[in-house]
């Protein structure tokens, strides 16, 4: 069985070692092996200790791995970013985030994406893609914080650094 970070799976199996011929696993994901006659008090019990672990509703999280100036962020970054894959559970890509950027350019792209051109306070400007967030484009504000992975658009034959958006949230304006 696998997990969610709210749900630590073998401390959930610790709690019906009893039914269990054997057991093991980490806190992400487990496997057991069991009596088919305690299959029914199992379900019971794993769907009354789930509830419990789960009785506020999870918080979703990002992890921010650095705060970047656009200014940083050049296509000289992604053969690095190449060199730490393969990307997986305990190895995720990195996450970027830059602050107050101001939304030059939003529209939708493909039914349910969001197509941003961002800038910085130097004049600094990037594309980026939201996936799946189209619903957000009209109540964008003006100026934004996302947090995002640097990526390599390959289109027709060329290569540009794309931002992925992983998620935005309102940015202050700065005062010149």
């Amino acid at each position: 069985m696998r997990s969610i970070p709210q749900v630590n799976a073998v401390a959930i199996l610790d709690e019906c070692r009893d039914l269990f011929v054997r057991y093991g696993g980490h806190k992400a994901a487990a496997g057991f092996t069991i009596r088919s006659e305690h299959l029914a008090e199992l379900e019971t019990r794993l769907r009354a200790l789930v509830d419990t672990a789960l009785s506020a509703p999870p918080v979703p999280t990002l992890t921010i791995d650095a705060v970047v100036p656009l200014a940083d962020i050049q296509t000289g970054v992604l053969p690095a970013l190449d060199r730490l894959a393969p990307f997986g559970q305990h190895n995720g890509p990195p996450i970027a985030a830059s602050l107050n950027l101001a939304v030059r350019e939003a529209r939708v792209v493909g039914g349910n994406h969001l197509k941003l051109t961002l800038s910085d306070d130097q004049g600094d400007t990037r594309e980026a893609i939201a996936f799946r967030q189209a619903e957000r484009l009209g109540d964008l504000p003006p100026i934004v914080d996302i947090a995002y992975q640097v990526e390599a658009n390959r289109w027709n034959g060329s290569t540009h650094l794309q931002l992925n958006v992983r998620d935005m949230r309102p940015g202050q304006a700065i005062s010149q």
